[in-house]
């Protein structure tokens, strides 16, 4: 039977730590801690208000939601850019990564 004060709760987890059980080498019990994000959410490019820039923009998300639609996979931004008849450079520039593409499009 255990004493009460044998169980000491960690203070900065909540969990509920068991000192009867000392292990037999010495050595400290493991701790576990919750997985935490290495990368921040990709977040969408603001659009253009107006202009030759909003419609290469809006040319470029169509022509994205276009190929989701048709092909059924998800379109790399040189894939944008060769079926929207514009440069990678500049699908690039609005788009720099196929992530910030997508959520562009999901996001509209």
């Amino acid at each position: 039977m255990r004493r009460s004060s044998q169980f000491k709760i960690d203070a900065s987890y909540g969990r509920v730590h068991d000192s009867g059980n000392q292990n037999p080498i010495g050595t400290a019990p493991v701790e576990t801690r919750m997985a935490t994000l290495k990368r921040k959410p990709t977040e969408a490019p603001k659009s253009p208000e107006r202009g030759v820039r909003a419609a290469t923009f809006r040319l470029l998300l169509d022509t994205a939601m276009e190929i989701i639609r048709e092909a059924g996979h998800t379109p790399s931004v040189a894939e944008v850019a060769v079926r929207s008849r514009v440069s990678r450079a500049t699908a690039y520039r609005y788009f720099p990564s196929r992530s910030v593409l997508i959520t562009a499009v999901v996001n509209r």
